[in-house]
């Protein structure tokens, strides 16, 4: 009886942001190291702990769950801006990013290595700081632990709110469309699937998993994530070529850095072709599966644009091949 109840009263999605908040903590020595890996795990730690606290912020007191918040989002910005620069240096690697432009690669991630090493040794004392802000989350993880019984119908509204929000940006295809509103958008609602998922499973056998649903809705995301990657790319190639007087300098290493900024750009809109194929095949199904196992999502459907995209003055939707894994 007694191991019954302990099963009963388990908070399945508190334990999961526990081993977050956790495993955040145990990555500070090698984020201030400078560890690519760390970096990239602690910030996907970040984002995951704040999809909770906005899941659970309802019931929680702002003079503790705001300071938290707070501190997630400037520890993420901290490590974005040393993650961004890992991922440039690693898309600047991919053989077809190179060819004929193989020189101006080779000087972009030359500059970039050197921005990197500066930047770390400027920011590192700050993120064993930030870092050190996470032992707040046990402050918060008491208040969700009194609200455990809100916490499905939380989720359940966070979804429903989530999905209608990615699907009302998804659909526009014009250029009206904030592709960076819609990647942000989309992050937030896979988490909060994986949220979702983790309470559900918690409760024992009759309820659907939602894996299939999340796999389905990261091809998404990645798409999304390879956009953003590329443009900050392409970005950041022409700014370095301003910053260094690249023009004046070396006029011919100056063309392949353009070259090699126009062949960014026009992947990264490749990638949005990318998305709304798979949004067309694949996205009304979603919003449908999602309608089904949350009874509020029922509001959403009225509001999905089932239309196909316009795709008729854009090049071909052939599978690119595989590339590194996006930004998270």
């Amino acid at each position: 009886m007694i191991g019954w109840m302990a099963r009963v009263q388990r908070f399945r999605l508190a334990e999961h942001l526990d081993e977050l908040a956790g495993a955040l903590r145990e990555l500070e020595t090698r984020c201030v190291e400078g560890d690519t890996k760390a970096i990239h795990e602690a910030r996907v730690a970040t984002r995951r702990l704040s999809a909770g606290l906005l899941v659970m912020r309802p019931v929680l007191s702002k003079e503790r769950g705001r300071p938290v918040e707070k501190m997630l989002r400037r520890l993420r910005r901290r490590l974005g801006s040393i993650r961004d620069l890992d991922v440039m240096v690693k898309h600047l690697g991919e053989g077809r990013l190179r060819g004929r432009f193989e020189a101006a690669a080779e000087w972009a991630v030359e500059v970039l290595r050197r921005d990197r090493e500066k930047h770390l040794d400027e920011t590192a004392r700050r993120i064993r700081k930030q870092m050190a802000g996470t032992s707040r989350w046990f402050d918060v993880r008491d208040e969700m632990a009194e609200a455990r019984e809100a916490a499905e119908s939380l989720l359940a509204e966070a979804v429903v709110g989530h999905v209608e929000t990615f699907s009302g940006q998804a659909r526009i295809v014009d250029a009206e469309r904030d592709l960076h509103s819609l990647r942000i958008a989309g992050k937030r609602l896979r988490y909060t699937l994986e949220m979702a998922n983790v309470e559900r499973m918690g409760h024992g056998k009759g309820r659907p998993s939602l894996a299939a649903v999340i796999r389905v809705f990261k091809r998404m995301q990645d798409a999304l994530g390879l956009w953003h990657d590329y443009v900050v790319l392409t970005e950041q190639l022409l700014l370095m070529s301003v910053e260094t007087n690249l023009a004046q300098c070396d006029a011919a290493l100056q063309r392949d850095v353009l070259g090699l900024a126009a062949r960014t750009l026009g992947m990264s809109q490749l990638q949005v072709m990318r998305f709304d194929r798979l949004w067309l095949e694949r996205g009304p199904a979603i919003v449908e599966r999602l309608t089904s196992m949350f009874p509020l999502s029922v509001a959403i459907a009225p509001q999905m644009d089932l239309d196909p995209p316009r795709l008729d003055e854009t090049p071909s939707l052939e599978p690119a091949p595989p590339v590194a894994e996006p930004a998270v």
